[in-house]
């Protein structure tokens, strides 16, 4: 059986239908979205098994928004990194 090897490029889920959502998320940006997905997990079944007040299912959708932020604050020095410095004389 032979193995499906990414492209350069290629982003992970992409095999799987999911290329439209991982395009403009890297490996850094995905890693917090699969933490953000569990932790809204826990957060369900937590207000299955005990009763809170009403007004905390409000914070469920945040874990996903909070891990999409940290995605995207720790991607932003990574991507800044790998960019060429410029040339002696050059302005940016």
């Amino acid at each position: 059986m032979r193995r499906h090897q990414r492209r350069p490029g290629e982003r992970l889920g992409h095999r799987r239908g999911l290329g439209p959502v991982s395009r403009g998320v890297g490996r850094v940006g995905q890693l917090a979205m699969i933490v953000g997905v569990g932790t809204l997990i826990g957060g369900l079944i937590n207000m299955m098994t005990i009763k809170g007040p009403d007004w905390m299912m409000i914070e469920l959708p945040l874990y996903l928004v909070v891990a999409w932020l940290a995605g995207r604050m720790e991607q932003k020095p990574r991507e800044a990194a790998t960019l060429p410095a410029p040339a002696a004389g050059q302005t940016v």
